[in-house]
């Protein structure tokens, strides 16, 4: 049998799976631990939600998309706040058992100091997407699982929670982490939009055909031309962090006088 060669990308992970195994060995924990079902009472987790309310209104339509696409694959969808602590899930009726058996429901913690290597609390230590499949858990009774989940950032980039997709290891699917980015993203964005409302907002791409799509760029500009804020595609296409952006004029930018700009769309 011919075996498919290890890419950097493939080594990349492994060192990444290997190094979560190292903190959770470090934080004390043991893989034969079982399943901590502690949760939040239900007057502390509406708490919780309130305290993330922005978040957790803006995620909830992406992730009934995000189910819809994934449907019947005995699996559920994930949001928790910055800290692991789920918020919210939906779920296949075939999977909410399994879920309940390892206690992956709102109000529970699933940082990696409580869990151990997994794809929501590994995501959010290392900030980037990661998938966490079967045996990679570091608690045993979590090689049930496959799980995919992407960090989601406020439009500075500070962690604000987690989007995660988990479901029944047999059903684990390379492409499932995609959609989780292109999700994670897609609330970032609605983020953004929501944060400045009041702004002048431009969205943009090099090729016309990806405006209006998770490919473009967003940036918010106050009343004399000053850039407040730009979102990663933006970054991206320019090349440069924020700092550096808000350091230029408007014509560095985007070509011509930030006046010109406005009286062309007036």
């Amino acid at each position: 049998m011919t075996r498919r060669p290890v890419t950097p990308h493939d080594a990349a992970r492994a060192d990444a799976i290997a190094q979560a195994h190292a903190r959770s060995r470090a934080l004390g924990l043991r893989a034969t631990e079982a399943p901590d079902f502690d949760a939040l009472a239900a007057a502390d987790l509406r708490e919780l939600i309130d305290t993330n309310r922005t978040l957790y209104h803006q995620a909830r339509p992406v992730m009934d998309a995000l189910h819809a696409q994934i449907v019947d694959t005995q699996s559920m969808v994930l949001l928790t706040d910055r800290n692991g602590v789920i918020l919210h899930s939906c779920a296949d009726s075939d999977f909410v058992e399994k879920a309940q058996r390892v206690a992956l429901r709102p109000g529970v913690s699933w940082a990696e100091q409580h869990r151990g290597t997994n794809a929501i609390g590994t995501a959010l230590v290392e900030g980037q997407p990661t998938t966490v499949h079967a045996g990679e858990h570091f608690l045993r009774a979590n090689h049930i699982l496959t799980c995919s989940c992407a960090p989601i950032a406020d439009p500075f980039g500070r962690t604000l929670g987690a989007l995660d997709v988990s479901g029944e290891s047999r059903g684990f699917h390379k492409h499932t982490l995609a959609l989780v980015r292109m999700s994670a993203q897609m609330i970032e964005n609605h983020l953004f939009n929501t944060e400045f409302a009041d702004a002048i907002r431009l969205q943009f791409h090099a090729r016309a055909e990806f405006i209006g799509t998770l490919y473009e760029g967003l940036a918010a500009f106050s009343a004399d031309g000053t850039l407040l804020c730009a979102n990663r595609s933006a970054l991206f296409q320019f090349g440069a962090p924020l700092a550096e952006l808000q350091e230029r004029e408007f014509a560095a930018l985007f070509g011509q006088p930030f006046a010109a700009f406005m009286q062309q769309i007036m």
